[in-house]
């Protein structure tokens, strides 16, 4: 994610944070586009796929209306399914399961599980008709995301001084660019590094992509060891943890990027937390720019 120069690959002379904050929302590239299309794409072609199955499952789809509840802070979105539920565990597959406790490994169980029941179920009523089969399909594909666990961060985890000045803030600012260097490192945008990867296949673009983790991983730990005013600390909390949950979706990303259905989750999930991300730099920048000049 570049958030501090969105037209050259070297680093801006200025401050990169409030650099960051213009970017907003004006950069679109079309793998971004591609990327989060084949969550639908990827549910509609394996409900049409079911269509010719006959084993019956129990999990199935109602189709209702939802509403959103407007909230001033970030909050991790849900999925209204439990698409990441263990099933049975065989034996012998324990210590894999262990490997993944977050359960995304059990994506595309379940939702295959859920197209299969579904069709079943619309079936045996009399109900299915390819209208309703798409309205599944794209139902899943709306709510698929997956929940990964990540290091949260509060007040208690930061060093805070309770000097309140502009000198202060201008020190806590340099203080910050300096911990935000390793995001300089990352001169492609991660999605696009996935691409290539998709296309290519070449092991070459994941290890990239794992490097671009770690330079993430390098901004959180500089940030953490970062003393911020007083009247910092809550936007130093929440680019703590927007660092946090970033890297490790772009981990979980280079671990099940060849299951698309995990994939697609974690695709839903790297969207929200981009946004997240955007947030948190914006914040973070305001604070500088508003600070009273007296």
């Amino acid at each position: 994610m570049d958030f501090f120069n969105t037209t050259s690959k070297t680093r801006p002379a200025s401050n990169g944070v409030e650099e960051r904050a213009n970017f907003g929302v004006t950069r679109s590239p079309i793998v971004v586009v591609a990327a989060l299309s084949v969550v639908a794409l990827l549910v509609v072609s394996a409900w049409r796929a079911t269509t010719y199955w006959n084993t019956p499952a129990t999990p199935t789809i109602a189709i209702e209306e939802t509403k959103s509840v407007a909230t001033s802070q970030y909050v991790d979105p849900k999925s209204i399914f439990a698409w990441q539920k263990a099933l049975e565990v065989p034996e012998g597959e324990q210590t894999a399961a262990a490997q993944d406790p977050d359960g995304i490994t059990n994506i595309s169980k379940n939702v295959v599980g859920a197209l299969i029941g579904s069709y079943v179920a619309l079936s045996e009523s009399g109900m299915y008709t390819p209208a309703q089969g798409e309205a599944v399909a794209e139902t899943i594909a709306e709510d698929l995301r997956a929940d990964v666990s990540y290091q949260m961060y509060t007040s208690r985890d930061v060093k805070t001084d309770p000097t309140t000045s502009r000198a202060r803030m201008l020190a806590y600012r340099k203080d910050m660019q300096l911990a935000l260097e390793p995001l300089f490192e990352n001169t492609r945008y991660e999605l696009e590094t996935l691409g290539y990867y998709l296309v290519t296949k070449n092991p070459q673009y994941l290890d990239e992509m794992k490097q671009q983790a770690e330079y993430y991983r390098m901004a959180k730990e500089n940030v953490l060891g970062v003393t911020a005013p007083a009247d910092a600390v809550r936007y130093h909390v929440d680019v703590l943890n927007a660092l946090s949950q970033f890297e490790v979706i772009l981990v979980r990303l280079t671990e099940h990027v060849n299951d698309p259905f995990a994939s697609a989750a974690l695709l839903r999930t790297f969207n929200d937390s981009e946004a997240r991300m955007f947030l948190s730099f914006d914040a973070l920048a305001t604070y500088y720019r508003e600070y009273p000049k007296t």
